[in-house]
């Protein structure tokens, strides 16, 4: 099964369920475990604190600041010929990547009705062709999803596609925002099974606006702490966890780019996951450059899954690998032999107060990889053991 259908595989599980209606807390409430104490780390990205769009991010972007805020949530999975499975939690969404991008991070108690809690981190990006796109993490799944398309109606309509179980039957998603009022949207997850023809819901969340708290969603000062039920494989990346100084070497086709920068990164997904979050200021062409990056291990594909977004283009990445000795070796998901080039990212040599990463390509069928990008890492302080 591929990751991308993981989300949908389980709200298909849930459809069949034979749970009654779930409902974990009252009206208004954060419901069951979505409200206690949070895992996740500092969050670094000073784009979080904006109340608007960054002046050089896409106009586009602020089509959906109406998004950026406090919510309740209230997720309504359909299941058919049966009550519907309704579970409560909490969202908070923000700016990101110093006001080019818009994060989600959603907390939903008691999800299945079998007293389970699961938490979300999307990004929201439009790319400046117009392209929007939202990638989301998922603890409970362990994958990530990717989903692109643009405003169609006054709505925000974003496509994916999977093929359950590696089967051969095509199944197109269908990811809609929309709203009437500044106080409430929704998001609306739908299923065609006949190449759009015809659409079925999977999955309605409902959002209502709440007063703003400075203690609403919190984070710790520290980098988090992890799940106690995260796979150990999980911990392969926790090398990433704190602050380092980040020395950069780039190959373009007629120069080579030095540059230095801020790399940081802490538990994210309540402990499931990992964020990282790097910045500088050395592109005169970019002053505010940032880059997002959410890593989850996927113990049921026995791979890491990575969401890269960078302010740049604003164009996200879905990509992951899988730890080789005692190096960690990533690539693009749809990568195939024959295509030029190919790419390769890898984690290397790493140390307790450092670790160095090499982007590599190869145009002959994987024979032979040139680096054309090298990142060394040095730690700022090995005090990052500590819980928040």
């Amino acid at each position: 099964m591929t990751s991308r259908a993981a989300l949908v595989s389980l709200l298909i599980l849930l459809t069949a369920s034979g749970s009654g209606l779930a409902q974990a807390g009252g009206s208004g409430s954060a419901g069951g475990s979505a409200g206690r104490a949070s895992h996740d780390g500092r969050l670094y990205d000073a784009g979080i604190g904006r109340s608007e769009r960054a002046a050089s991010a896409p106009e586009a972007l602020s089509e959906m600041a109406a998004f950026v805020g406090d919510w309740d949530l209230e997720q309504d999975v359909r299941r058919p010929g049966k009550e519907p499975l309704v579970s409560r939690g909490i969202a908070k969404v923000t700016f990101m990547n110093r006001g080019h991008a818009l994060m989600e991070r959603a907390r939903i108690g008691d999800f299945d009705g079998q007293g389970h809690a699961m938490a979300t981190m999307a990004f929201l990006a439009v790319n400046p062709n117009g392209v929007w796109t939202v990638g989301e993490g998922n603890s409970w799944t362990e994958s990530i999803m990717l989903a692109s398309g643009g405003f169609v109606g006054g709505k925000l309509v974003l496509h994916d596609s999977i093929r359950p179980g590696g089967g051969p039957t095509l199944v197109l998603l269908r990811r809609t925002y929309s709203t009437s009022q500044r106080s409430a949207f929704e998001m609306t997850l739908e299923k065609s099974d006949d190449v759009g023809e015809s659409w079925s819901p999977l999955m309605i969340r409902r959002y209502r606006r709440r007063a703003p708290s400075p203690d609403f969603f919190p984070v710790g000062d520290g980098i988090g702490v992890p799940a106690a039920d995260r796979p150990a494989e999980a911990a392969q990346f926790d090398f990433l966890l704190g602050e380092h100084e980040a020395s950069h070497w780039l190959k373009r086709p007629d120069r080579e780019l030095r540059w230095r920068s801020n790399a940081t990164a802490v538990h994210v997904l309540d402990g499931h996951g990992i964020l990282e979050f790097d910045w500088h200021d050395k592109d005169p062409s970019l002053p505010d450059a940032a880059t997002s990056i959410l890593r989850l291990y996927n113990r049921s594909m026995r791979r890491w899954e990575s969401l890269y977004l960078a302010n740049r283009g604003n164009s996200p990445l879905h990509f992951g690998g899988v730890q080789e000795g005692e190096r960690i070796v990533l690539h693009p998901f749809d990568a195939q032999t024959g295509s030029n080039p190919l790419s390769q990212w890898i984690f290397f040599d790493i140390q307790q107060k450092s670790y160095r990463w090499k982007g590599l390509q190869s145009r002959d069928r994987g024979a032979t990889f040139e680096p054309t990008w090298t990142i060394d890492f040095v730690r700022k302080s090995i005090d990052y053991g500590l819980a928040p």
